[in-house]
């Protein structure tokens, strides 16, 4: 199960051990900016969670995921964690579906 949009307010509801997928969405004007975002990082940790950029209504920037590992980065997040959150994750999230493959 996933739980998409999360926010520094709804994160907390669902607990840090939950075994539920967890997705941020940088919606750099309207909702979660890569400051924020990068803050739920560095509070929550990377377990379970997924970053995404937001590409639809309003103000979007699809560079956003990228944005947030260049900030993650500045903060000296360690890079294992960053590869955790932006590759492994989603490899992780995406494979549980059977036809989902992944080809080096």
């Amino acid at each position: 199960m996933d739980l998409d949009h999360c926010t520094e307010e709804t994160l907390p509801l669902f607990g840090q051990h939950t075994r539920m997928w967890r997705g941020i969405t940088v919606y750099p004007i309207t909702k979660l900016s890569v400051e924020r975002a990068a803050n739920i990082v560095q509070q929550y940790g990377v377990d379970h969670l997924l970053i995404n950029s937001s590409a639809d209504w309003g103000v979007s920037d699809p560079l956003s995921v990228p944005r947030v590992v260049r900030e993650l980065e500045r903060r000296s997040v360690p890079r294992d964690q960053i590869e955790q959150l932006v590759f492994l994750n989603p490899l992780e999230f995406y494979s549980q579906s059977p036809r989902f493959t992944f080809k080096k």
